[in-house]
């Protein structure tokens, strides 16, 4: 084990699998809802846990969503039968799907309840070393009265899974009429329309390279679409040495910059710049939109950020923070000795090292310090001294 390492800044994106999911307004207050409401989070959050595909595949009720994707065409309509009938045999394996999409050492946790609408939604933390995410999920009674999971999106993109099926089949439909209506606006593709179909099906097919090479000739009006953007950014991630992500970042701010949904997305873009004002400003508006309630998540972030604009109080108060909401939050425990080692505070530092030694098995001989030329000021304190004869 080389020091503390904190978990990188940058966040892997999720696969297009699930396509892109947003933010809504956060005009409803944080609530508590009915045992029956909980019992559906609590199963959805076992689920994630354990690897359960098929429970989760109960628990999210995708007629109920194709059935809202294509709310406005007729039930008669033989396009509408024809996609419903595809798209549900597409997902047989959703649960599986879905898992896929996230990092195998990924945890779910239940963050907040609020009420919205005619029912609850609840926010669940997705937390891993590979990246962080935040899930909303919608729970109503179906038609048959059963609650269920009914829409949901993730705070690492920018749509409901519910609109991101209906531009799929605004997309589908040979019918013009009948993509205007899905899309409610033309959007001003017009020809650009085909190649935003065939970005879409490289994306989904894996063949990255030919999707690179078009995205990089696409004028503006195919990459203000959310769809490839998203795309872009996803797939540039896979290697950010290359063309496609800094081009992707760019487009990011370019167009979506301003929206209150994509602000954990936009963390990536920031921090690519360097400009961690904006990154905490990310992480002030993340917070506002989970109902203000604070997250350890998200303040190991600031704390991590604070630390590299060398505000060391302000990075030791965001970790000390997060520990107070969740004491068992690990990153929160690494992140304050890391900061409290750069900020000089050794002895304090020495004290949360055994904190983290106790509650995660970290010995004193795992950290190698004196292997790395940046903590020597702390290996010359007293204090490491002190400790380190506490280990001999």
């Amino acid at each position: 084990m080389n020091t503390l390492n904190p978990r990188p800044f940058l966040f892997l994106a999720l696969s297009i699998i699930l396509g892109q999911l947003s933010a809504m307004a956060d005009e409803d207050k944080v609530s508590e809802p009915s045992a029956e409401y909980l019992a559906v989070s609590e199963n959805f959050v076992d689920s994630f846990n354990y690897g359960n595909s098929e429970t989760i595949h109960e628990d999210i009720d995708l007629e109920a969503i194709i059935d809202t994707a294509l709310d406005g065409l007729p039930e008669g309509d033989g396009f509408r039968r024809g996609f419903k009938v595809g798209f549900l045999q597409s997902q047989e394996d959703f649960g599986e799907m879905f898992l896929a999409n996230f990092p195998a050492d990924s945890t779910a946790k239940l963050i907040r309840w609020r009420k919205f609408g005619k029912g609850y939604n609840a926010l669940v933390r997705i937390d891993g070393d590979s990246g962080l995410n935040y899930l909303d999920l919608f729970i109503r009674p179906n038609k048959a009265g059963k609650l269920k999971i009914v829409d949901m999106y993730q705070l690492h993109a920018g749509e409901p899974y519910t609109t991101s099926i209906r531009n799929l089949a605004a997309f589908a439909t040979p019918n013009q009429s009948v993509t205007k209506m899905l899309l409610g606006q033309e959007k001003g593709l017009g020809k650009n329309a085909n190649l935003l179909v065939d970005l879409l099906n490289d994306a989904r097919s894996g063949d990255y390279d030919a999707f690179t090479k078009k995205y990089m000739k696409a004028n503006d009006t195919v990459r203000s679409q959310k769809s490839a953007c998203l795309a872009a950014y996803q797939i540039g991630t896979l290697d950010m040495e290359g063309e496609l992500y800094p081009k992707a970042l760019k487009d990011l701010k370019q167009f979506f910059g301003n929206e209150p949904g994509m602000a954990l997305m936009m963390l990536d873009v920031y921090f690519a710049e360097e400009d961690y004002d904006s990154v905490l400003k990310c992480l002030n508006q993340i917070e506002k939109y989970s109902g203000g309630v604070p997250d350890a998540a998200l303040l190991t972030l600031e704390t991590n950020t604070r630390m590299v604009m060398k505000d060391y109080d302000g990075a030791i108060k965001s970790a000390q923070n997060a520990i107070a909401i969740e004491p068992d939050y690990s990153d929160a425990y690494f992140s304050l000795g890391e900061s409290q080692i750069a900020g000089g505070k050794f002895d304090d530092a020495v004290a949360t090292l055994k904190i983290i030694g106790d509650k995660y098995f970290v010995t004193f001989d795992d950290y190698e310090f004196e292997e790395d030329p940046s903590y020597a000021k702390f290996v010359e304190s007293d204090a490491y001294k002190r400790w380190a004869k506490e280990n001999e």
